[in-house]
């Protein structure tokens, strides 16, 4: 997971690995994770208005957009509440991954 945040952040801010790994705290990841998302939705929505939308019916026009549209975020449906963050798990791997330089 690590790696992913780490290529996620290099690609969209242009941000170095050392960089990511001492700079960026865990609730932060969170906020930034969900505004890369929500731009790439944007984006998304703006080619579709562009290329998709002008050749679909209405009826499935509105529904794609709905669809892209929703309030909901992808980590809503797919983080379990329930679950504690082991944050000295995190530290070892965040030292761990450090040291690998």
């Amino acid at each position: 997971m690590e790696m992913s945040i780490v290529h996620q952040y290099a690609s969209t801010y242009g941000w170095t690995r050392d960089y990511i790994l001492e700079s960026v705290y865990l609730d932060e990841h969170f906020i930034l994770k969900e505004m890369i998302e929500e731009e790439k939705r944007q984006n998304y929505l703006m080619l579709s208005h562009i290329q998709l939308l002008p050749h679909l019916e209405d009826k499935d026009r509105k529904q794609f957009i709905e669809s892209l549209s929703s309030s909901e975020s992808v980590n809503d449906r797919l983080i379990d509440k329930e679950i504690q963050t082991d944050f000295e798990a995190i530290e070892r791997a965040r030292q761990q991954f450090k040291n690998m330089n």
